[in-house]
């Protein structure tokens, strides 16, 4: 009888705004055939946000009712009733949900690159000039032997450049996904990587430019535009792989203390510091 498996997929999604510093937002998650587990720790860089820092996770096991939400911050664990969950909409048709399965990073993604393209070529009349480059040699990224892509898009007040570290196939990934228990939306718990196919269908529909194929471990956007709220993006898939299924790993820890809810009050997290 063949071992069960669990995978760990580390992704990590930051930017550098120009009213707040930098920001990073690290999603670990576990899954294995009826498990998962999420830990999303949020991290302002910059000393006067600091005491925003959060780290909280939720564990959830196929058969059983509840979901269990934890603060690594302040050790707490809490339960979640059906009620609360945020579970796909019964009227949903199949067809809706097998492309929701298919396409989890895509409604976040839109939201975001349509948000972010508006505010950086807003008034901006000139159309835009796109060029892409290919490196050619394979270079070294977490572990991932991944083929560099850098794409310029120009117009007369803005510059946008992305950096785009791609592979084949993360077969790992796909069984990551595969691993799929029914209510744990994984739509709203995956970090969107930065494509710069995304950036060239909201900004220019009608570019001849061919999508680039694969998947991406890496990418970074860096911005020129007094438009653009952000300086800089990147992301970065940092581990991805496979052990023997451990059931601890979907435990909570027995120091933490269970609690009735959830207490996300900010100021007192800061004196819990």
């Amino acid at each position: 009888m063949a071992q069960e498996m669990q995978v760990r997929y580390v992704s990590a999604y930051s930017f550098d705004a120009k009213w707040a510093g930098e920001f990073e937002i690290v999603m670990d998650q576990i899954r294995a055939p009826g498990y998962y587990r999420s830990n999303e720790k949020f991290s302002p860089k910059k000393w006067i946000f600091r005491w925003y820092y959060t780290e909280e996770g939720s564990i959830e096991i196929a058969g059983t009712d509840n979901r269990l939400g934890y603060n690594a911050k302040s050790k707490e664990y809490w339960i979640e009733p059906p009620e609360n969950h945020e579970s796909i909409k019964e009227e949903a048709t199949t067809s809706e949900l097998e492309e929701n399965k298919k396409n989890r990073e895509q409604p976040f993604i839109n939201n975001l690159l349509t948000s972010f393209n508006e505010s950086i070529f807003d008034g901006d009349e000139s159309k835009p000039l796109i060029n892409r480059l290919m490196s050619d040699s394979l270079e070294d990224v977490n572990g991932f032997r991944a083929k560099k892509w850098t794409t310029t898009i120009s117009t007369n007040e803005t510059k946008m450049i992305i950096e785009e570290w791609m592979v084949d196939n993360l077969l790992l990934k796909d069984t990551f996904y595969s691993y799929y228990i029914g209510s744990d939306e994984l739509g709203d718990k995956e970090i969107p990587s930065i494509s710069s196919n995304d950036f060239i269908k909201d900004i220019d529909s009608t570019s001849s430019i061919n999508n680039i194929d694969g998947d991406i471990v890496k990418a970074k956007l860096v911005v020129e535009s007094d438009n653009a709220w952000v300086k800089s993006m990147e992301f970065e898939i940092r581990e991805l792989y496979t052990i023997p299924f451990d059931a601890s790993s979907f435990a909570i820890p027995e120091d933490y203390e269970r609690v009735e809810e959830p207490n996300r009050s900010w100021s007192n997290q800061n004196e819990s510091k």
